[in-house]
């Protein structure tokens, strides 16, 4: 989390505010708490603090760290059937566009995965669902290979995997966010059909977003932008296998679930519906990859100054297709 913070590029004209929420299952018949860490002074017995203090210290020294950064961390203890209320309603009160959730399986160092946690999926699944503004889930994959090791306070470079639509152009404004450190490189991975044709709206603000890409942000170097021409979801896997270990951090989009021919056939492996087709196949150990992934979701019932990312970012090429169809 505190490398994709840095990631995030925080600076004094576009700076970065975190709300960091540890959540605590409910024990017993406590009450339930949703409210701002006050920190426990125990300067003399470090054995005193809690696991909560630990986590709150670290992301309260990167804040020392970070010019343009602020972390406002609260502590939510709750139910987990009730969980994902105090996220979103947390999230609408401070007007977040972004909340990052772990997700429910990890890699541990000896390469073995741990065994999913049900409860906290169903959490993840319910932010997903009820979620004010966009969500990211972070598969932490961690530090498997040299080829794809984050660099001390960073990334060294992040590929966007985009297939279209809403999701994917949110996970790309993400990494075009990313690509403003010029110390993090960042490719773009386009998948197209053979003689793809822009059909409606969605395809050409897709289009629109891939011209900014290449005419504005690709230099050729730390930002490459590259097309894959593939059939079938037979060639997609194949490319994405290819060259997906060559990055440290992957984005791709949640998708809405709905199969394409450069998915095709690949939603019948799907494991994690949160994940959506693309996600979960980069999430599983059998596809090979140790890479960590940021599946994003752009939540489009936002209006206003609530809009996501790539909204914001699209809003006048938006514009401009609506007078074209008019």
């Amino acid at each position: 989390m505190l490398t994709l913070l840095d990631s995030a590029h925080p600076t004094a004209l576009s700076p970065v505010c975190l709300y960091a929420l540890h959540l605590k299952p409910l024990a017993g018949r406590a009450a339930t708490l949703l409210s701002p860490y006050t920190r426990h002074r125990t300067p003399f017995d470090a054995s005193a603090a809690s696991d909560t203090d630990h986590i709150f210290n670290a992301f309260l020294q990167a804040e020392q760290l970070y010019t343009g950064c602020s972390i406002l961390p609260y502590v939510c203890i709750s139910p987990y059937a009730s969980m994902h209320e105090d996220i979103c309603s947390l999230a609408l009160d401070k007007k977040v566009f972004l909340i990052i959730v772990p997700f429910h399986k990890h890699l541990a160092i000896d390469g073995s995965v741990s065994a999913p946690i049900p409860a906290i999926q169903a959490v993840n699944s319910a932010v997903l669902r009820f979620t004010p503004c966009s969500v990211a889930v972070l598969v932490n994959h961690g530090l498997a290979t040299e080829s794809s090791a984050f660099r001390a306070g960073g990334i060294p470079h992040a590929a966007v995997y985009f297939f279209g639509g809403p999701d994917d152009r949110e996970a790309l404004a993400l990494g075009l966010r990313m690509a403003e450190d010029s110390s993090v490189g960042l490719t773009v991975v386009r998948f197209r059909l053979p003689n793809a044709t822009m059909e409606g709206t969605e395809e050409r603000l897709d289009e629109r977003m891939m011209e900014d890409v290449r005419i504005r942000k690709s230099d050729g170097s730390r930002v490459v932008y590259r097309e894959e021409v593939v059939k079938d979801g037979e060639g997609t896997v194949a490319v994405i296998r290819e060259i997906s270990v060559r990055f440290s951090l992957l984005l791709v989009g949640r998708g809405d679930g709905k199969e394409t021919e450069l998915t095709s056939g690949l939603s019948i492996w799907s494991e994690f519906a949160e994940l959506g087709t693309i996600g979960d196949l980069l999430a599983s150990t059998d596809f090979g990859g140790r890479v960590s992934t940021l599946v994003v979701q752009q939540q489009r019932r936002v209006a206003g100054n609530g809009q996501p990312e790539s909204v914001r970012m699209g809003k006048a090429v938006k514009n401009e297709v609506d007078e074209e169809d008019d």
